[in-house]
């Protein structure tokens, strides 16, 4: 049972990183379906990490579709859980998150706090960071880059 608990947590957390990639290039539709099924997963299988990671998703996908309520209260109950776990890194990253979609939906005040709150754990935890390069300001699109030159083939 404990094995078929583990291969179903892993699926989870498959599902729920092929959700957040769909968000990301933009299909959000389609990635808050996988991310529900990996939260139900998780669920299932009671890993609490789990489920507030995917709840992270889940904030970032709702907010991508521009549903602020949902994602903030997904956000609000990954912070929750990640706190309740004694995981400061996860919970500053959802409360960077948190920022940016205060920000989004013009809440400055608010989401200055948010950020406030996540630098603050971060400081006290060495080599944290809350999400690429540590950033801990409004999400910016990815650097459109060139496509790689590759070897011919012979």
């Amino acid at each position: 049972l404990r094995r078929k608990l583990d291969d179903q947590a892993s699926v989870a957390s498959t599902e729920n990183a092929v959700g957040w990639i769909l968000a990301h290039i933009g299909q959000p539709e389609a990635g808050l379906w996988y991310c529900q099924r990996a939260l139900d997963m998780h669920r299932e299988a009671g890993s609490r990490t789990g489920v507030a990671d995917t709840l992270d998703s889940m904030a970032f996908t709702y907010g991508r579709l521009g549903d602020h309520p949902r994602a903030l209260a997904a956000c609000d109950e990954a912070v929750e859980l990640y706190r309740m776990l004694g995981d400061s890194n996860g919970t500053a990253c959802s409360l960077r998150r948190r920022g940016d979609l205060q920000l989004a939906a013009g809440d400055a005040d608010g989401a200055r706090d948010s950020w406030e709150q996540a630098l603050a754990l971060l400081a006290e935890v060495p080599g944290a960071s809350a999400g690429p390069a540590g950033r801990l300001t409004p999400e910016q699109p990815a650097p459109e880059l060139p496509a790689p030159e590759l070897p011919a083939l012979r």
